[in-house]
């Protein structure tokens, strides 16, 4: 993921790579950072066995939003390379 925001935002805005990395990299932080947070709440309140589930939860809901939006994203440029002039 890390790799497809610093490629997209190069594209977007190739003068401000750096800006553009910090931002990719502070999310990545915080990500880290509120994962390790609900885990340990989750093993602390109720036990391992239900981060697991969660943790199990969140990889699923993350391959579903994934993956509608690579269908999205694949929908959107056939239909725009469809439209090109001379096509």
């Amino acid at each position: 993921m890390p790799a497809a925001a610093l490629s997209w935002g190069a594209r977007a805005e190739p003068a401000r790579l750096e800006q553009i990395g910090g931002l990719v990299m502070t999310a990545c932080n915080v990500a880290i950072a509120v994962g390790a947070m609900v885990g340990g709440v989750l093993a602390d309140g109720v036990g391992a066995a239900a981060t697991l589930a969660v943790d199990g939860m969140a990889v699923i809901a993350g391959a579903v939003v994934l993956g509608s939006l690579r269908r999205a994203g694949t929908g959107r440029e056939h239909s725009a390379a469809g439209s090109a002039p001379g096509t």
